[in-house]
This record gives structure tokens, C-alpha cells and sequence, in this order.
């Protein structure tokens, strides 16, 4: 029993890597992450700091200060820090 359908799409796979390959390959150096970004932040922080330490970091990367409370409650949830 064959199966076209399937082949087709098999056929325009096998077509389609070998046309974008290299962008396949190089598509996730291209694209930026956050989790780096956020430890980078973790890092800048001393080992005890305040809301007020965290918001200020944040400014310092360029970033507003309204993330703040939410990157905190994650860093939390994930046991990154402590909550005191």
C-alpha cells in the first residue's frame, strides 16, 4: 500500500534541509536568550540585597523597574534565593 501523502512530505522535508541547511544550523546562535541575561543580574547582586538593590541592578542593565517583583517571586519559586 503506498502512502503519497507521506511521501510528499518526506520528499519536501528532505528538500527543504538541504536548501536551508545552513540557516537551520546556524538559527539558534542568532536568536538571543534571557536566561543568561537573568543570572547575569543574580550575579550583580550581593549575597543579602533588598527590593530596592534588585531594582536598582535593574536600572543599571538598562532595564524598568516594574519587572522587578515578578523576576524576584520567580528567582524564589525556582529556590535561586531565599525570601526573608
Amino acid at each position: 500500500m503506498s502512502y503519497p501523502i507521506i511521501e510528499f512530505c518526506y520528499y519536501d522535508m528532505c528538500l527543504k534541509m538541504k536548501l536551508f541547511a545552513d540557516q537551520i544550523r546556524n538559527a539558534n546562535s542568532d536568536v538571543p536568550t534571557s536566561k543568561h541575561e537573568a543570572a547575569s543580574l543574580l550575579e550583580r547582586l550581593p549575597d543579602e540585597f533588598t527590593i530596592e538593590d534588585a531594582k536598582q541592578v535593574r536600572r543599571q542593565v538598562g532595564k524598568n523597574e516594574v519587572g522587578t517583583r515578578n523576576m524576584l517571586s520567580q528567582w524564589v519559586f525556582r529556590k535561586k534565593v531565599l525570601q526573608f
